[in-house]
């Protein structure tokens, strides 16, 4: 099953022990049963948003100005230029510095 009594009593199971979800939790949850598989035609992704492709033309563009492009454990995307003489940068977000 899916409910929160299941994963109480799995996580339990996992961990040689009581669960996590207090009992009161428990006693007002309802049984949640599984789903049915979906069909290949409804997990198509669907097309990109405008936002998802002004993104996608962004990229685009950065990597015909030859720019690097560095993806920070934090999410933040760096974008370096190709003339960068540094070896190394620092996100400015969260600090981490990355080897260029």
């Amino acid at each position: 099953g899916a409910s929160f009594v299941d994963y109480n009593r799995a996580y339990g199971e996992m961990h040689r022990g009581s669960g996590v979800v207090p009992a009161s939790a428990l006693a007002s949850a309802g049984a949640v049963g599984l789903r049915g598989a979906t069909p290949e035609a409804e997990r198509a992704e669907p097309e990109p948003d405008r936002v998802g492709r002004t993104r996608e033309t962004s990229d685009m563009l950065w990597r015909l100005s030859n720019y690097k492009t560095i993806d920070c454990d934090c999410g933040t995307r760096l974008r370096i230029p190709p003339k960068i003489k540094a070896k190394k940068i620092k996100c400015p977000h969260c600090g981490r510095v990355h080897d260029i």
